[in-house]
């Protein structure tokens, strides 16, 4: 019987820490999603500095909590984020306004995707 309960708190500490996980995987994806959204409507309106900021500030909380997102997701996909970044700073360099807002929305959905696909849904279990 021991052993029965000690299984039982063991499992249920891993499955805290996974909802933990998942949750502050969420958190960072809705924060870096509306920086990245702001920073597409700015580019939109003609500021382009502006929009280069925000997503400058969001690359930075993403660089920021790498560490968590990498013990969760795939790495694919994570490089994909890294590269959407980049091609961020290179439209805002040439002053590409078109493929800023493009590229811009890309990595919100890239991101937005990249924590539902880790939330406890019962679609995630099938």
């Amino acid at each position: 019987m021991k052993h029965l309960i000690l299984g039982i708190c063991v499992l249920s500490v891993i499955l805290l820490i996974a909802l933990l996980a998942a949750g502050c995987l969420n958190q960072t994806s809705q924060q870096l999603t509306s920086l990245l959204n702001h920073a597409c409507q700015l580019a939109e309106e003609e500021t382009l500095p502006q929009a280069g900021q925000l997503a400058e500030k969001a690359q930075s909380i993403w660089e920021n909590r790498r560490g968590l997102v990498a013990s969760l997701v795939d790495h694919a996909r994570m490089d994909e984020i890294d590269q959407g970044f980049a091609d961020l700073e290179s439209w805002q360099r040439m002053e590409s306004r078109e493929e800023y807002v493009q590229t811009c929305r890309s990595l919100a959905r890239k991101i937005q995707s990249l924590a539902d696909a880790e939330k406890a849904w019962y679609y995630n279990f099938l």
